[in-house]
Order: structure tokens, then C-alpha cells, then sequence
């Protein structure tokens, strides 16, 4: 049961890398070529809401969380209280976008890092041997 519980973790974390990672590379292709900001957009939006979910089945899954990861979901929670909270309050959406923006590619790139880190020592542990 040990042995596929860490499979499955490590699956997730490559299955978790590779939807973040060709996601937002995509993304910065169409901002950058095609100029298409508002794809840009959304798809940073999609990107968060699969951080979040991304980040409950870390927790779920995982056995021992990092700190890092620990204070990193709390941050990303937070800032998502605080955003979900100034829209109820009527806070205009151009101001809500001029905060997302930047703090949503912010916590695109950390947290593609921070899964990278988590699968490297993953890795290095030894706890994981998918060589057939």
C-alpha cells in the first residue's frame, strides 16, 4: 500500500509538472508571438485554480509536506481569500486585474519550481525506482 502511494504521489507530481509547465510556456508563446493577452489570461487563470486543486492533493497524497510547501499553500490560499473577499465587497475588476496579474505569474513560476525541488528529492531519496 506504501509502495503504491508513492507511485502515485510521483505520478502526480510529473503529471502536475508537465500541465504547469507546457500550460504556461504555451501561454508566454501566444502572448509573446501572437500577442494574444487575453488568452494569456485565462490561461493564468486556469493555471491558478489547478494550483489550488494541485495543492489539496499534495496534502492528500503526500505523506510528509514540506514547510516550504506548507507556508506556500497558505500564501496562495490567502491571497485567494483576500481576492475572493474584495469581489464581494464590489472591488472593481480593472484593480483586482491590476494585482492579479503580476502576483498570478509570480505564483505560476514559484510554484513550477517548487514541484520541480519536490521531485528532485523525490528522486534522490530513492523512494520512487520506475525503471522497468
Amino acid at each position: 500500500m506504501i509502495i503504491i502511494k508513492k507511485i502515485l504521489m510521483y505520478s502526480f507530481k510529473l503529471i502536475d509538472i508537465v500541465i504547469q509547465g507546457v500550460t504556461f510556456i504555451s501561454a508566454l508563446v501566444l502572448l509573446l508571438v501572437f500577442n494574444a493577452v487575453g488568452y494569456f489570461f485565462w490561461i493564468k487563470v486556469g493555471l491558478i485554480v489547478w494550483i489550488l486543486v494541485s495543492i489539496v492533493f499534495n496534502f492528500l497524497l503526500s505523506k510528509s509536506v514540506s514547510s516550504l510547501r506548507r507556508y506556500s499553500a497558505l500564501i496562495v490560499f490567502l491571497l485567494f481569500l483576500i481576492f475572493t473577499i474584495s469581489y464581494i465587497l464590489d472591488v472593481s475588476i480593472p484593480r483586482l486585474n491590476f494585482y492579479f496579474k503580476p502576483l498570478s505569474t509570480l505564483i505560476i513560476i514559484f510554484y513550477l519550481f517548487l514541484s520541480f525541488f519536490e521531485l528532485n528529492k523525490l528522486k534522490s531519496k530513492g523512494e520512487v525506482d520506475l525503471d522497468f
